[in-house]
């Protein structure tokens, strides 16, 4: 692809447009002065054509610049899509190429250019482009190349409403590199439309029809009325056909109108231009429907255009509507449709948005009935001919069809079939009627509905009724009950005739029917075939054939540019609505069509005009109407003058001042009965502007737009009232609420959402000014928003605008601020205007007029003279004014607090929630005031569980309630404290009660007793404490528990759960958190939208654990909450030493662990630095531990954002996140402890502290990296690169995976250092080996091959260098920090020999060491171990050589703790963790010597089994299903896992294959077989099936990543069905097929709150693409920049690291140093001194170490350079 031409374009009129605008560069597009000097004022009065249209030239051109540049600019949320096919097609032209694009779908196709998914369209302008850009920056970096694109026709078989239009074509001017139909990365982005702005151009280039055009140039022709050869005629009579009563509906200047209008386009000398003004509520619509209507049956061609699909449907749909009344009146009144086949309109079927009242005259559907009609297998000819033939010849046809049924008995053998079974003649007769006459009704009603009655004939319309009525007819006499077989026989025999001089009373009823059809369907046969119809094998001139026979054609101004390339009849008139908003240019469009000599515009000048983006544009005049223009040279308007909607109070002011008075109010509106007082008081009676003081407007969070928050408090209380005076009426009231900032309509609205409850019948609406234009209200409120001291109102002071908003009203309207004429169109019946005075008085708009008129008319008032609304500002005042002192952790509410709070992730939701700030603080205040003892008096708080007898307290604040409970918890004893579970409204409180009473119901009676003491204080309620010997069982014997099912379709398994709801709904389950100072600042906090994980607070168990003095071994199956136990560990120490280091007297201060982390001490820093050390193998896990454990940290100093570095989790690398800390134990900064680490990193910084890389300890980060990645041989190096070179013979019968574990393992990682091949075959004589003595000697004999090849190659494995490690440590004494703790979390993944390293950092042997890890979660590869080997490692290796290496420790044998054993899961429900213990019984049967054996999980909560999905012979099903939710399979971070997980073709791709079934042989032991199992299945050996093991392990920890649902998709079902038929077995699955209702059940429909919540929290775990998503999904377009930006950070920063190492790579040192100077972090300034060391650049080099303060490396390097 061509880069784009940065040379400057300036425009020839005559150029091509598109060619034109594709010409400009990026930075011509964003130059607001590219045609200034061309853009000149359009004239008022222009002197001919060519000057008429060549002045709209320029400013067009201005007009596409800015909104282009608009587009690009917004590039970031535009929809776009990944192109994966582009084919070439034949040149447009010499200079254009032509593509064929198909994308894989469109994302982000809502964008932020309108609230309409986006479709692709011709005339699309997209930008091709080989990376999906962000930003216009992008564009415009080295590498990027774009071009930009024009679609010119959509895919064939994208008329599919639910199609996404992902083929189409495209013409572009650059070309694009095409190989075999494909392009690397390529994308597509729309931009904007072009189509409107193309057609406008197109239209000022041709020079068509211009008897209207220059008519409107000469106003001396526009000023005479008649014309002078119709004048001659003398009195013409008005020729207007319409019905009787039409006209006589219309008020007479209605009337005048249309007879004026009418009577200029009866004359055939000389072009008109007639001007309709219709005011606000004067009946406009009303009357151009009429009109319409009149001409239409004066058979007067007609096209009716107006500027927007919602103005041409509507009305489309009045004049339709009034077909069918006149219709329903006239002769053809019993007939079931309503000819319309004169009526077209035609345009984009999504934008048109019609409803079923205008389907049948759409283009579009027409085509598809009459396609269907003039079909010749199923059309109207073969529908005639059929029931031709069945009328003349149905009895030897049933005669035929007995034979045959006959034919066909014999043909089965089946002699036994008689005649007599077959159907009968009447049966058959009955049959066959119903089939042919069917379509043939069909047919006639598409003729009928469809065809204009001119095309048709009046002698064939009337035929056709005639036979509709006949088939219906003959339809009731062929289903009498009394008609048989016989009589029908004789009716329709060919012998049985009536004569033409026979009446219907000489024969029988059903002959003549026959006889009277047969005759009218041979007439139709033969005068419908005469008629000029269109072949059905040329679709595409069927439009054609419509718009010929149309005489009103309905469309907007753009679309009837297709009209010019269309043979029509010539038009005679147009008609166009809304024509104040359609700019002049535009209407060009039309006003050139063939034949037209006649417009009539219909509209107000004072309406909204056109949008005009470029600033340039609008001042020459671009957006102005053709109607503005004549009406501005005094061209003569047709008023409408007489308004039905405002009361003559409102209607008072724009009358006015903007119609000169000249409006009437209808009788209707000065009737008493139209005088309605909602409320009470002159301020609220039909019109009155209420001075609001003390308002302040503000930005909004965004600084896009403004809101005054008082203004908001007073329109929610006037609602509110209105809401009270109406509640209990019968009668339907009508509330417009109306503003022209967007903040302010969004704070209204979710005020009133909190305070106004929906109902069918008090209706309130808040919209923008412009959202509100063509609506109207019985009360119209306004607020103007503006309160300043300087005057200023903003788009306020445009009168437009200001009438728009007075005049939507109907009864009542209220203004508070400052919005001009726009106002003024908002009026109603009651208009009430809300604003501060003296801002709008001093803003020099129409607003000074408008408050004059209030006060001259006594409709001025003060919104203090009202108590409410005084009460109302007065406590919004102050709530905005109130200062917040809660964050202060010296409030004495904090000092005084006797009990614990805790509160749930029910509340935490439900507090983010509130809106108010002064609702927040009040709730976190009473919290803390409860805390202290205190409890309100003055009435009962207790609720009485009904079951459980549990005491539930509910505590109001400010029209919520705070449920609580009390609660016993122990840790140093036993002791209640209080559980806040919600903050509900008082309504919500009884079905939440039923959930705890359930919950509450699996306590024991001594334990909720215990919840039930008190104790008093005083006037204080304090907790009461036990002695931790005083034994409190919490929960009863779960065989018990009764409980309520909270989830549908599902049976509880009571002996396994406690409760049956969601794993996310869980109460159970659910975490508490304690109110700390910290805490309760990051609930009142912005904090930039960020949901921090809270430290919460742990189970009984685990608390044991955390608190165990000494080291431990901690084992536990996926989800029990090892790491969380690990990490709690970690921060209590850190707490505990942070209060020893203070001088505290007692650790037992601190109540729990929780409120230990909790709570701030203000604790700066520690003088002695406590050395923890936290370590695991997977650096994603490790990752979300150092962000937990720095979160645990901040709170302890009540600082909430401690780490803000950017690491994307999904790219995360084994070093890329400690780029912060060096590769050496020696001089760690302090505030990198605790050290969280991955095992990688722990083991280069044992290496760079021993210096055994390099001598040089710092400068080995960049040559160590680049050393390890292409050097270190992992397993899928051994299999790739070794294994084929080993002899076949030794692997012939061996497994890669086992050969490589037991090298890893046992050979090179157990705890001897180099195993003898004597001593690794001796192995086999053990019981629990499974390898054989010659196997062994196999594998000893590879390993010998491997170390060769490993030689030869210069590459070393993990387990030489641990090896190595050991070796240098046994010999020399580890330098640098010693470790007071050390933390192993997921042990599994290591070797005994790696594990043995740690006993080299940490003295403490005692208390030092934690191990954490499942056996059953071994996915690493080379590791094979059982947990409890590692006590004896410990035991040997740390315990008894501790003494000989001079470390602190017992004298005495080593003791060492048992293993911790958790079991109890807080991830998943017992359904998945049924499944994942059937995959543990298979593991602990078949390797028992590589597993630990424990009791099963067990869990709170019940759930229903996993699913296997079936999706028959669709194998896409499970597609369409996952396939626009993103990837398979979820991204998993941190210590948790997703809600929802699909198994997707685990078994499939198992490389076990076939070998799966295996598991018979289980069954076969179990008893679990019966006669539907295979009889023979392959026995175990460990050789052959070495892989089952770690196949069954990954099975493991995919199974329980699930949170809530498991699904399992299977495409090769033989591979599958053994491990299927086991859990069917043991009944542990369910099997779904996969259909719609399936899809819509797993499916789950979130709201935008839900999205960007999640995306906010995805944003601070550094998931930038998933945060992305969401805020899209959720509508927030800032948010998702904001996640944009940060993505693009990362990118940039990984990108730049992957540069600097294939620089180095290539030895360029220089440009790898350079890169990494850009960069300037601290890790980075060490690599870019090292890199420019290596190059001999020492001066830099010691430049960049001294801007890092690596003094020693400096000196080095300047001493290097001397």
């Amino acid at each position: 692809m061509e880069e784009c031409s940065t040379s400057t374009k300036r425009a020839r009129p005559k150029d091509e447009f598109i060619r034109l605008v594709f010409s400009w560069s990026l930075e011509d597009i964003f130059d607001e002065n590219l045609y200034r000097n061309q853009v000149e004022k359009i004239p008022e009065l222009l002197l001919h054509v060519d000057q008429y249209l060549g002045s709209y030239v320029y400013p067009l051109l201005e007009e596409t610049r800015a909104d282009l540049a608009s587009s690009v600019d917004s590039i970031y949320n535009a929809p776009f899509a990944e192109v994966i096919a582009l084919d070439a097609s034949k040149p447009y032209d010499t200079h254009t190429m032509l593509y064929h694009v198909k994308v894989d779908s469109w994302k982000n196709r809502l964008g932020d250019r309108g609230r309409e998914p986006y479709r692709t369209l011709p005339g699309d302008v997209v930008l091709l482009s080989n990376g999906k850009p962000e930003s216009v920056a992008d564009l415009q970096r080295v590498g990027w190349t774009w071009t930009f694109a024009s679609v010119t026709g959509i895919g064939e078989d994208e008329n599919d409403d639910n199609y996404k239009s992902t083929n189409f074509k495209v013409k572009t001017w650059n070309c694009i590199e095409v190989e075999d139909g494909q392009h690397k990365s390529l994308y597509v982005v729309f931009l904007t439309n072009m189509t409107t702005y193309q057609r406008i151009w197109n239209a000022l280039c041709m020079r068509k029809n211009l008897n209207i055009i220059e008519t409107v140039l000469c106003k001396n022709d526009l000023d005479e009325e008649v014309c002078e050869l119709c004048a001659l005629q003398g009195d013409k009579q008005l020729n207007i056909k319409s019905e009787p009563t039409v006209l006589s509906n219309l008020n007479e200047s209605q009337n005048e109108a249309i007879a004026a209008s009418i009577l200029r386009m009866q004359c055939d000398h000389k072009p008109s231009v007639q001007l309709i003004w219709g005011p606000p509520g004067t009946g406009k619509t009303r009357t151009l429907s009429f009109m319409l209507f009149s001409l239409f049956k004066m058979s007067v061609r007609t096209l009716v255009c107006a500027p927007t699909n919602v103005a041409i449907t509507d009305l489309a749909s009045r004049v339709i509507k009034l077909m069918r009344e006149s219709f329903e009146v006239g002769s053809e009144k019993g007939f079931i449709t309503c000819p319309l086949g004169d009526i077209l309109i035609f345009g984009n079927k999504d934008r048109l948005k019609f409803g079923s009242d205008i389907e049948e005259i759409f283009l579009d559907y027409r085509v598809d009935r009459l396609v269907e009609c003039f079909a010749y297998a199923t059309g109207w000819k073969n529908s005639i001919s059929s029931v031709i033939d069945f009328l003349e010849d149905c009895v030897s046809q049933h005669e035929i069809y007995v034979e045959n049924e006959l034919i066909n008995a014999k043909e089965s053998n089946n002699t036994e079939v008689q005649k007599s079974e077959s159907r009968s003649l009447l049966e058959f007769a009955r049959d066959r009627f119903s089939k042919t006459a069917l379509p043939l009704k069909k047919s006639l009603l598409t003729f009928f509905t469809h065809l204009a009655r001119s095309f048709i004939g009046d002698q064939n319309f009337q035929y056709m009724v005639q036979l509709v009525s006949l088939l219906d007819s003959l339809e009731k006499l062929l289903f009498q009950d009394k008609l048989t077989s016989e009589d029908f026989e004789n009716i329709f025999s060919r012998q049985q005739t009536v004569d033409s001089s026979q009446s219907s009373v000489d024969v029988s009823p059903l002959l003549y029917t026959k006889t009277q059809c047969l005759s009218i369907l041979r007439y139709l046969q033969g005068s419908l075939a005469k008629l000029d119809l269109p072949s059905v094998m040329n679709k595409t001139s069927i439009p054609g054939f419509c718009f010929k026979n149309s005489s009103l054609i309905f469309c907007t101004a753009s679309s009837s540019y297709k009209l010019h390339s269309v043979d029509v009849e010539p038009l005679k008139l147009l008609v166009i609505d809304e024509a104040a908003q359609l700019k002049e240019c535009e209407s060009v469009i039309p006003l050139q069509l063939p034949g037209l000599r006649h417009a009539i515009l219909v509209g107000d000048e004072w309406q909204l005009p056109a949008t005009v983006v470029s600033k340039l544009s609008d001042e020459a005049g671009f957006g102005r109407s053709l109607f503005a223009r004549l009406s501005s040279l005094g061209h003569s308007k047709h008023l409408l003058d007489m308004q039905y909607r405002m009361h003559p109070a409102i209607s008072h002011f724009p009358n006015s001042n903007f119609y000169l008075n000249k409006i009437l109010d209808a009788p209707s509106v000065k009737d008493k009965s139209y005088e309605r007082s909602y409320l009470a008081g002159r301020m609220f009676g039909p019109y009155s502007f209420i001075n609001v003081l003390g308002g302040k407007e503000e930005m909004d969070d965004f600084k896009h737009s403004r809101r005054n928050m008082v203004e908001v408090a007073v329109t929610v209380k006037i609602v509110q009232k209105l809401f009270k005076e109406w509640n209990g009426s019968q009668e339907k009231l009508s509330i417009g609420v109306i503003s022209p900032y967007a903040a302010q309509v969004v704070a209204i609205q979710d005020k009133l959402r909190l305070t106004v409850e929906n109902h069918e019948r008090f209706i309130v609406t808040v919209k923008s000014i412009e959202g509100f234009q063509g609506g109207e209200e019985d009360i119209i409120i306004i607020s103007t928003v503006r309160s300043n001291n300087n005057g200023s109102s903003g788009f306020l002071s445009c009168p437009k605008r200001t009438m728009v908003a007075l005049t939507r009203a109907r009864f009542l309207f209220e203004d508070y601020g400052a919005y001009g004429l726009y106002f003024l169109q908002a009026l109603s019946m009651d208009d009430w205007i809300l604003g501060n005075e003296r801002t709008l008085m001093s803003s020099n708009s129409v607003w000074e007029a408008i408050i004059r008129d209030c006060k001259d008319r006594q409709c001025f008032f003060n919104a203090d003279e009202d108590g409410e609304l005084a009460k109302t500002i007065i406590e919004v005042k102050k709530e905005l004014d109130q200062l917040d002192n809660l964050l202060n952790e010296e409030n004495m509410l904090f000092k005084s607090a006797r009990w614990k709070v805790l509160f749930s992730d029910y509340f935490r939701i439900s507090f983010r929630k509130l809106i108010s700030p002064h609702l927040k603080n009040s709730v976190i205040c009473f919290l803390l005031k409860i805390s202290t003892g205190w409890r309100p008096k003055r009435r009962s708080v207790d609720l009485m569980c009904e079951t459980s007898l549990q005491i539930v307290k509910q505590f109001k604040v400010e029209g919520y309630y705070l449920v609580c409970t009390v609660y016993v918890v122990k840790e140093f004893h036993y002791e209640q404290v209080l559980k806040v579970w919600d903050i509900l409204f008082l309504e919500e409180i009884p079905k939440f009660l039923i959930r705890l009473d359930t919950i509450f119901n699996s306590y024991t009676d001594d334990f909720i007793n215990h919840c039930k003491e008190k104790y008093l204080d005083g006037n204080l309620e304090v907790p009461k404490s036990w002695p931790i010997s005083h034994d409190i069982v919490r929960y009863k014997n779960i065989n018990n528990i009764k409980f309520e099912s909270y989830s549908s379709g599902c049976d509880v398994d009571g002996r396994s759960c406690f409760e049956n709801s969601k794993v996310s709904e869980s109460f159970l389950l659910m975490k508490f958190y304690f109110l700390s100072a910290g805490v309760v600042s990051y609930l009142l906090s912005d904090h930039e939208g960020r949901e921090l994980d809270l430290p919460f607070e742990v189970t009984d168990e685990e608390r044991e654990i955390i608190l165990f003095p000494r080291s431990s071994f901690i084992l536990g199956r996926s989800g029990t909450g090892k790491t969380t136990v690990l990490t709690m560990k970690l921060c209590r120490n850190i707490q505990q030493y942070s209060i020893a280091s203070e001088g505290f007297s007692s650790a037992k201060s601190c109540m729990s662990l929780s409120n230990r982390v909790g709570v701030s001490q203000g604790t700066s820093g520690f003088n002695n630095i406590l050395h923890q050390l936290f370590v695991t193998v997977n650096p994603k896990l490790c990752y979300a531990v150092k962000q937990y454990v720095s979160l645990l940290k901040s709170f302890v100093g009540n600082e909430l954002y401690a780490d803000s570095s950017s690491i994307d989790i999904d790219d995360i690398d084994e070093m890329g996140q400690f780029q912060d800390i060096p590769d050496t134990f020696m001089g760690i900064h302090p505030d990198k402890y605790p050290l969280v680490i991955t095992f990688h990193k722990f083991i280069m910084m044992l290496d760079g502290t021993l210096g055994l890389f390099s001598n040089d300890r710092n400068s080995r980060s960049v040559a160590l990296q680049t050393f390890i990645r292409r050097k270190e041989v992992n397993y899928d190096r051994f299999c790739f690169s070794y294994w084929p070179h080993f002899n076949q013979k030794l692997t012939r019968n061996l497994d890669p995976s086992r050969v490589f574990t037991e090298i890893m393992s046992h050979i090179k990682g157990g705890l001897q250092t180099g195993v003898s091949r004597e001593d690794y075959v001796s192995l086999s004589e053990r019981r629990i080996s499974t390898l054989s003595a010659q196997e062994r000697e196999a594998i000893y004999d590879i390993f010998k091959d491997y170390e060769k090849l490993k030689t030869k190659y210069s590459e070393f494995d993990l387990a030489d260098l641990v090896m190595n490690l050991h070796v240098q440590l046994n010999n020399e004494k580890l330098k640098g920090d010693k470790m007071d703790f050390v933390y192993i979390d997921e042990v599994q993944d290591l070797s005994m020999r790696q594990i043995a390293l740690f006993k080299y950092i940490c003295k403490n042997v005692d208390e030092g060491f934690v191990f954490s890890g499942d056996i059953a979660q071994t996915i690493a590869r080379g590791v094979d171990f059982r947990f409890e080997d590692i006590r004896y490692l410990f035991y040997k290796e740390f315990v008894m050589k501790s003494k000989n290496i001079g470390f602190a420790g017992r004298r005495e044998k080593g003791l060492i703790s048992d293993m911790f054993n958790l079991c109890q899961n807080f991830r998943t429900h017992s359904g998945v963790l049924r499944v994942a213990q059937s995959v543990i019984d298979l593991l602990s049967h078949f390797f028992p010597q590589s597993f630990d054996v424990l009791a099963p999980e067990t869990s709170f909560v019940y759930g229903e089994p996993p699913v296997v999905l079936q999706t028959g012979s669709d194998e896409n099903a499970i597609i369409t299903i996952f396939g626009g939710n993103g990837n398979f399979g979820g991204k998993m971070a941190g210590f948790g896992a997703e809600q929802d997980v699909l198994l997707y073709n685990f078994f499939g791709s198992s490389p076990l294959r076939t070998q799966w079934r295996v598991v018979y042989e289980f069954m076969k032991e179990k008893d679990l077989l019966d006669s539907s199992f295979p009889k023979s299945s392959p026995s175990f050996s460990q050789l052959r099936h070495s892989v089952l093991c770690s196949e069954l392990k990954q099975l493991y920890v995919a199974i329980t990543r699930t949170r809530q649902r498991l699904w399992i998709w299977e495409n090769t079902e033989e591979l599958f069905k053994p491990m299927f038929d086991y859990w069917m077995r043991l009944r542990l699955i369910q099997v779904r097929k996969v259909d719609h209702s399936l899809a819509k059940a797993m499916q789950r429909a979130s709201s935008h709150e839900e999205w960007k919540s999640q995306g906010i929290k995805l944003f601070w775990d550094k998931k930038y693409e998933m945060a992305i998503m969401c805020f899209e999904r959720a509508g927030e377009r800032m948010l998702k920049r904001w996640a944009m930006a940060a993505s693009l950070r990362t990118d940039s920063d990984r990108i730049s690291d992957s540069a600097a190492e294939c620089f180095y790579d290539l030895k360029e040192y220089e440009r790898a140093g350079r890169i990494y100077l850009e960069k300037s972090g601290e890790s980075d300034l060490r690599k870019a001194g090292e890199c420019f060391t290596l190059a001999g650049c020492y001066r830099l080099a010691a430049d960049v170490y001294g801007k890092g303060n690596f003094f020693t490396e400096c000196l080095s390097v300047c001493y290097k350079g001397l």
